[in-house]
């Protein structure tokens, strides 16, 4: 009886200990899936790096970010092998007095790098919009998921 009454008290301390690893881990899980936040910011270049983008705007999703961020900044994010590029350029019409909408304009999309955005200078008037994400609530940890810059060309005479 007393060789029985061990085996089960042993089994009870080993399905609490599995449930107890089950719990801490998933709730480990859940802590640090919620420390990584994403957020947007809309800007002009200031300088492209092989590593980085320093751009000067608004950020543009308040999600997970602090109330004092508010207001135009430059702000510095990293770019590595997963941000995707996307460059599109916008075609004037010619000068014809009337009214435009910008939506309505030729667009020609196409995949663009931190190469081709070095290249542009920081004389571009080029619009960017970058989406990213960063970790504990520190954009100085951002890193870019996506930038897209659009800018305009003129039509040839």
């Amino acid at each position: 009886m007393n060789n029985t009454n061990s085996k089960w008290y042993l089994f009870l301390v080993l399905v609490l200990l599995v449930g107890m690893a089950y719990w801490f881990g998933t709730n480990n899980l859940k802590k640090t899936s919620l420390q990584t936040e994403e957020g947007a910011f809309r800007g002009t270049l200031v300088r492209a790096e092989e590593g980085a983008l320093v751009l000067r705007g608004f950020f543009t999703s308040p999600r997970g970010l602090a109330a004092d961020i508010k207001g135009q900044r430059d702000f510095s994010l990293k770019v590595d092998s997963s941000t995707k590029f996307k460059k599109i350029s916008v075609s004037m019409p010619s000068i014809s007095g009337k009214p435009v909408d910008v939506k309505d304009l030729p667009r020609e999309e196409v995949a663009g790098s931190i190469s081709d955005i070095r290249s542009l200078g920081t004389t571009t008037q080029a619009m960017f919009t970058v989406s990213f994400f960063f970790k504990d609530k520190n954009l100085a940890t951002a890193v870019a998921k996506e930038v897209s810059y659009q800018f305009f060309v003129e039509p040839k005479i």
